[in-house]
C-alpha cells in the first residue's frame, strides 16, 4: 500500500489516496486485509483507496462457477463497518483476464472511497479501459471536473521521422524557390517554411491517430464485452489480436513522444512506460518552473522581474571586466610546440562534404534543440537534400562572409544544483544553441583534435578528450608540497 496526503487547492481541503496491490498468494492475503483494515479505522481525512485488490467481493464478479474466494467475506466486512462506497464501474463488468483460449474473467480492480471524501466530490465516476497488453483494465476515475486547454506552438516530434510522408512533404518544401540576401537567410527562410506546414501536419497526425486510438478501444471494448458473455469465434480473436498490434505501435510512437520530454537516460525506449516518461516529464515541468527568487531579503515575483533578475546577474558574472585584458608572449612555447605550416594548412583548408557529414552524423540525437526548435536528428534525415545549402553555409564561413551573430544565439536555461532552489547562484545555466552553429563548432572541434595533444598540456585534466579530471586529484596526493 502506498499512502499519498493531497492537499486540493481548489476545494481547499486535504484528503489521502491509498494505492494498493494486493497479494496474488493466498498466506499473505490476511495480513494485506489486516493493513487496509487499519488505515480504514485510524484515518481521520476524507480518502480514497484504489487498486488491484486481488479478490473479488461477489460470485457474479467471476465469469466461471466457483463461488467467492475465502478471503470475500473478511473483504467485505471491512467495506462495511468502514461503510466505504464501491463506486460502480462502466464500460464493463470485469478488469482482469488470464489472455487464454478460454479466458477467465474477474473483477480485482476497484476504487473505494470514504462518505467524506464523496462529499467533496460528489460526481465522481469510475470507467473502464479496453486491455492494451496487459492482463488488467486500467481504471479512469474522474471528479467530472472541467479542464482547460493552453495553446500549443511549434515543436518538432521524433515519431514524425518515421512517417512515410515525412521526408517528401519535407523535400518538397525545402526544394521551393526561396530568395534571399544570403544562404543563412535562405536556410531560415525554408526552415520557417517547414515550422509553419509541419505545425498544422503535426496536429492532423495527432488527431488522426487519436482518432485512430479511440476506434480501436471502442472495438477492444465491444469485442470484451462479446467475450464476457461467451466465447469469441476464431475471426473475433484473430481481430482482436490485429487491434492490439495496432494499439502497441501507437503506443510506442506516444512512448517517443513522452521519453523525448521526460530527458531520461536509464530506461531505454522501447520498454512501454509512456506513463512512467509522462510522469517523469511532468516531474521536470514541476521542477524547473521558476515561481519566485530571493535576492538578499527581497523576494522577486513575476516573469518580468525575474527575467530582469537574471540578466542583470549573468552579464556581470560573465560580462567582460575592465582592465584584464593582456598579451601572450610568443616565446612561451617551444618549437615542438608550436603548429607547423602543415598543420597549419590543414586547419584553415575549406570545408568538404565528407567532413561535413562526418561531424553531423557524430552529434548527439534527442538532445533539446535551439531557439528555433530545429534539432540535429531533422538535419540528419533529411541530409540527401539540405546539404547543399549546409555547404554553402560552410564556404561562407570559410570565406569570412557568413554573418555568424545570425546562428551564434540561444536560449539560456536555469536548471537547479540543489533541492528547494531559491537564489539565482543556486541555478546552473544552460545555453541551447541553435544545430547548425553547433555542427560549426563540431567541424572546428574535430580538425583541433588531431593536434591538441601538442597544443594543449596533459595538466589540462578537465574538458579534455583522453584526459580525466580525476587526475589532478590524484597528482595533488602523489606530490605533496
Amino acid at each position: 500500500m502506498l499512502q499519498l496526503n493531497i492537499w486540493d487547492k481548489h476545494q481547499r481541503k486535504k484528503w489521502n489516496f491509498v494505492n494498493v496491490y494486493g497479494s496474488a498468494q493466498d498466506e499473505h492475503k490476511n495480513e494485506f486485509l489486516a493493513e487496509l483494515a487499519n488505515f480504514c479505522g485510524t484515518n481521520k481525512d476524507p480518502y480514497l483507496v484504489g487498486g488491484d485488490f486481488n479478490i473479488i467481493r461477489f460470485a457474479n464478479e467471476k465469469n466461471k462457477g466457483g463461488g467467492v474466494h475465502r478471503h470475500s467475506g473478511l473483504f467485505n466486512s471491512i467495506i462495511d463497518s468502514q461503510e466505504l462506497i464501491d463506486i460502480r464501474m462502466t464500460g464493463g463488468n470485469f478488469t482482469w483476464s488470464n489472455n487464454q483460449e478460454i479466458p477467465t474473467l474477474e473483477k480485482l480492480d476497484r476504487c473505494l472511497i470514504s462518505k467524506d471524501w464523496e462529499d467533496i466530490f460528489p460526481k465522481v465516476m469510475v470507467y473502464k479501459l479496453h486491455r492494451d497488453v496487459s492482463d488488467h483494465n486500467p481504471l479512469i476515475l474522474t471528479t467530472c471536473s472541467d479542464q482547460s486547454l493552453r495553446k500549443l506552438s511549434f515543436r518538432f516530434e521524433s515519431s514524425w521521422l518515421k512517417h512515410p510522408d515525412f521526408i517528401p512533404t519535407v523535400k518538397t518544401i525545402w526544394e521551393k524557390p526561396c530568395h534571399a540576401d544570403s544562404v543563412v537567410g535562405r536556410i531560415q527562410s525554408k526552415l520557417k517554411r517547414f515550422k509553419q506546414y509541419f505545425k498544422g501536419w503535426g496536429f492532423n497526425i495527432l488527431g488522426e491517430q487519436r482518432k485512430k486510438r479511440n476506434m480501436i478501444q471502442e472495438e477492444l471494448l465491444v469485442l470484451e464485452q462479446l467475450e464476457e458473455d461467451g466465447l469469441l469465434v476464431l475471426d473475433q480473436m484473430h481481430r482482436k489480436s490485429f487491434l492490439q498490434s495496432e494499439m502497441l505501435k501507437i503506443l510506442n510512437e506516444e512512448e517517443q513522444y513522452w521519453f523525448k520530454r521526460s530527458h531520461n537516460t536509464w530506461l531505454h525506449e522501447g520498454d512501454n512506460n509512456t506513463q512512467f516518461f509522462h510522469r517523469i516529464a511532468n516531474g521536470r515541468k514541476r521542477k524547473n518552473t521558476i515561481i519566485s527568487l530571493k535576492d538578499g531579503d527581497t523576494v522577486i515575483e513575476g516573469d518580468e522581474n525575474l527575467l530582469k533578475n537574471a540578466t542583470e546577474y549573468y552579464k556581470m558574472l560573465f560580462g567582460p571586466a575592465p582592465g584584464n585584458a593582456f598579451a601572450l608572449d610568443p616565446s612561451l612555447w617551444r618549437e615542438d610546440q608550436k603548429v607547423t605550416l602543415e598543420e597549419n594548412d590543414a586547419l584553415i583548408r575549406p570545408f568538404s562534404e565528407p567532413e561535413i557529414k562526418e561531424a553531423l552524423f557524430q552529434m548527439e540525437k534527442n538532445k533539446a534543440a535551439g531557439p528555433d526548435n530545429i534539432p540535429i536528428e531533422f538535419y540528419q534525415t533529411c541530409w540527401d537534400f539540405v546539404k547543399t545549402d549546409i555547404i554553402e553555409l560552410f564556404e561562407e564561413f570559410h570565406n569570412g562572409l557568413l554573418n555568424v551573430g545570425r546562428l551564434n544565439y540561444g536560449i539560456i536555461t536555469l536548471l537547479p544544483k540543489i533541492q528547494e532552489a531559491e537564489r539565482i547562484n543556486q541555478f546552473r545555466p544552460i545555453c541551447l544553441l541553435n544545430c547548425l552553429y553547433k555542427l560549426i563548432t563540431k567541424c572546428l572541434t574535430l580538425r583541433l583534435e588531431k593536434i591538441d595533444d601538442k597544443l594543449i598540456l596533459m595538466n589540462q585534466s578537465a574538458f579534455m578528450k583522453g584526459h580525466n579530471i580525476m587526475n589532478g586529484v590524484m597528482a595533488l596526493h602523489g606530490n605533496p608540497a
